[in-house]
């Protein structure tokens, strides 16, 4: 005899479980229900119904309540939850956590009671308690779960939700009250209360102490009501202007595509082929989602295009209660284009007609805790399962989208200068200014560099300068022995910050004072070498004393609002400065160091420097500010390309042979396995024998690298290694990842990582 049962997914580092359900199974899909956890209990949400035997479900345990009246995910979004799950060999508990952008632990009143007619003496003493109502929270866990699986107690739970307090009107108050306190009485009650006493006393024009007297006298009393779920003020969006036919032309060869792409161009002319594709899925009366990497590049889209209906923002800069707000009222269908950052992927838009998804490049889809998956790929899936069509729009595609359909805009005016530091008779550059010479001592602030920064300010126009990292410098060292401070927990050099006068590991966290004297050789020079923003912005103060150099980055940001509102001024920053709009005088930019960008040991370094290079060149909405380039291979392909004017899929291109010949994406899946613990001869033995695991499954010569340590070889006092599997197909990836997922020893750490996007990262 077959049984239904509940899948749940709980917000932890697990798979889903099976529990028997209450009432009607179905009813529950995509809802929360709390089950019993560990002698205790949990919310989690319900992914699957699946069929069992009889024999089998009598041995589960029974879910406790079910918590929504409405399901917080849709029938497709649970299917593409666990398919996604099975691709990334991601755990749906950590899915759940991910793609649920609220209540995953919301405070809940559980009480427990013994059922009537028990008999109490065949209980243990501490149950005799329980004969009234309890609250669960207050009694011994193991009592509830050996009274539960016996099938005596009656639970009941409700979810609290936030409250505020609200001073109202006593309803068919009888008293006497002076002219004063009736006034007042009569403005609380057209405003239909008040949360403060103060705010009452500022609306009616009163002061506090005779409207103290009014509650004294219980004409008005405080009450504690629900926080109401208001959406969150968006920006206003732009004016819909008429499409014009080219973008109509090419919107009509878009939509017939199941999973298409649209790059190029600069980004108001993506928006207006994408604002008819939006509009003709609005007026079929279905709905859209439009994910941004960023919240620069949501607000960007969502000003754009937010006009057609509709419309609301999802991100994480919003309170959670904010996002409930825009959740449910997205799953009523008052909401046809939703626009959002990862959060937003199984957002329960009713009639779901098309996915978009900007710059699907980005390393930014990459979530870097929980799940750690890529989002592109949890994209298409959902697209698959909600039969959604799915668009990638960008200034460049990945290499992983080429064999799609698609357009390419022709490609925006750049205006590019290249100072090659490795050039000995003349200065090999693409653009303007090409015959200027080269002072290599200037290293990091070229000669040129300078004049064109000069030249920028005498004209009251704005510049902005990517520094190579945060901090002062990347490493002190001693100019006699050279020594070098190191963290005592990571196996990387301490990065030095000149204004806070601290030695920092940006693994760790670990700080320390730089030492006045080398602790090798007594040498009284500590040098720094390796130039970050603090170094770039101390130079540029210096070689410019009247100008404002604001610098910004994850240690230091400074308010740009000046350069916002058109002040003249330079911007020193990481890359993390194209997360803001770019100031509107924009007349430069420059990267100080441009081969930092491409000299990781990463197959996808250039590629990813060329998309830097085409994000760089779109920045500004309507300008073509003036890229200066500082950098000791003034020849780099992507350089090349930018100064050519190539198709922004040109480059991508240009590398498929490589990855071929090597088997990487797009001509293998791929996944990173990291083998962590405290002990370096635990970590390399465990690595050893996983990588014999894996191998005894008959892998080509190709499909398993390593193991070998990691880039990083200790971090946080962990030593790591690391293995990389490569096979041409999920099914084959997933059965060479098996032993990783089930291997188990003591002290150690494995974990995957599906679609790495550094082979250089760590997952701790």
């Amino acid at each position: 005899m077959k049984t239904l049962r509940w899948r749940v997914a709980v917000a932890l580092p697990l798979p889903a479980y099976d529990f028997q359900p209450l009432g009607d199974a179905y009813a529950a899909l995509g809802k929360r229900v709390l089950v019993p956890w560990q002698g205790g209990a949990r919310v989690g949400i319900v992914l699957a119904i699946t069929e069992g035997t009889l024999e089998r479900s009598m041995n589960l345990k029974d879910a406790i309540a079910v918590l929504d009246t409405e399901p917080l995910f849709m029938p497709d979004t649970c299917a593409a939850l666990l398919e996604t799950a099975q691709q990334s060999m991601a755990f749906e508990g950590l899915l759940y956590q991910d793609f649920l952008p609220f209540g995953l632990e919301p405070k809940l009143l559980h009480t427990v009671q013994i059922m009537s007619g028990v008999k109490l003496e065949s209980l243990p003493d501490t149950a005799q308690v329980l004969v009234t109502k309890q609250v669960a929270a207050s009694l011994d866990p193991s009592l509830l779960e050996f009274l539960r699986a016996q099938g005596l107690l009656l639970e009941s739970v409700q979810i609290e939700h936030p409250s505020r307090e609200v001073i109202r009107v006593v309803p068919d108050f009888q008293a006497n009250l002076t002219a004063k306190q009736m006034a007042a009485l009569e403005v609380l009650k057209n405003h239909q209360g008040f949360a403060t006493l103060k705010a009452w006393s500022e609306a009616a024009g009163i002061s506090s102490a005779v409207l103290s007297k009014v509650l004294d006298l219980g004409a008005a009393r405080r009450e504690l009501e629900p926080l109401p779920l208001v959406l969150p003020e968006t920006p206003v969006p732009n004016a819909m202007q008429a499409p014009r036919a080219a973008d109509t032309e090419i919107a009509r060869q878009l939509e017939v595509l199941d999973v298409g792409r649209l790059h190029g161009g600069k980004p108001q002319q993506r928006f207006a082929v994408v604002g008819e594709l939006i509009r003709r899925a609005i007026k079929l009366g279905r709905s859209v989602l439009y994910l941004a990497p960023d919240h620069m590049r949501l607000t960007r889209a969502f000003t754009a295009l937010g006009g057609f209906a509709k419309s609301a923002l999802l991100h994480g800069e919003l309170r959670p209660l904010e996002r409930e707000a825009v959740w449910r009222t997205t799953a009523t269908g008052r909401i046809s284009v939703l626009f959002g950052t990862p959060m937003s992927l199984c957002a329960p838009l009713p009639d779901l007609d098309l996915i978009i998804l900007e710059d699907e490049f980005s390393d930014a889809w990459k979530l870097h805790g929980g799940s750690r998956v890529f989002l592109p790929d949890a994209v298409l899936i959902r697209g698959s399962q909600a039969k959604a069509r799915v668009l990638f729009v960008g200034s460049v595609p990945a290499a992983e989208s080429l064999e799609l359909s698609g357009v390419v805009l022709k490609p925006p005016r750049s205006r590019l200068h290249i100072v090659d530091f490795s050039a000995v008779a003349k200065n090999v550059e693409v653009g303007p200014m090409s015959n200027m010479p080269l002072a290599r001592d200037s290293y990091p602030i070229s000669t040129e560099f300078k004049r064109l920064l000069r030249q920028t300010i005498e004209r009251g126009r704005q510049a902005v300068v990517i520094a190579p990292r945060r901090g002062y410098s990347a490493l002190l060292r001693c100019k006699d022995c050279a020594w070098i401070p190191f963290c005592p927990h990571c196996d990387v050099p301490l990065k030095f910050h000149a204004a806070a006068r601290v030695l920092e590991c940006h693994q760790c966290g670990y700080s320390a004072a730089p030492p006045s004297r080398c602790p090798s050789c007594e040498g009284t020079v500590l040098a720094p070498k390796g130039p970050g923003s603090e170094w770039i912005q101390r130079e540029l103060q210096q070689f410019l004393p009247q100008t404002k150099v604001y610098r910004f980055d994850r240690d230091h940001k400074d308010d740009l609002e000046p350069m916002q509102h058109g002040a003249s001024g330079i911007i020193v920053g990481t890359t993390a400065v194209l997360g803001l709009p770019a100031p509107p005088d924009l007349a430069l930019i420059a990267l100080s160091f441009a081969d930092s960008m491409h000299s990781s040991p990463d197959f996808r370094a250039s590629e990813r420097f060329h998309a830097l290079l085409r994000q760089l060149i779109e920045w500004h909405p309507t300008r073509a500010p003036l890229l200066l380039v500082q950098t000791f291979q003034g020849n780099h392909s992507a350089l090349e390309q930018i100064g050519q004017l190539c198709p922004a899929d040109s480059f991508a291109q240009s590398e498929l042979e490589s990855r071929q010949t090597f088997l990487y994406p797009p001509f293998a899946k791929m996944a990173q396995i990291q083998v962590s613990a405290r002990r370096i001869q635990d970590a390399e033995l465990a690595a050893s024998k996983l990588g014999a695991l894996i191998k005894d499954r008959s892998p080509e010569p190709l499909e398993l690298l390593g193991p070998a340590p990691a880039s990083i070889a200790r971090v946080k006092g962990l030593f790591i290694y690391q293995l990389l599997v490569r096979a041409t197909t999920h099914t084959r990836l997933k059965h060479l990842l098996e032993p990783a997922r089930a291997f188990r020893e003591g002290g150690v750490r494995v974990r995957i990582d599906v679609n790495p996007r550094y082979l250089t990262d760590l997952l701790e």
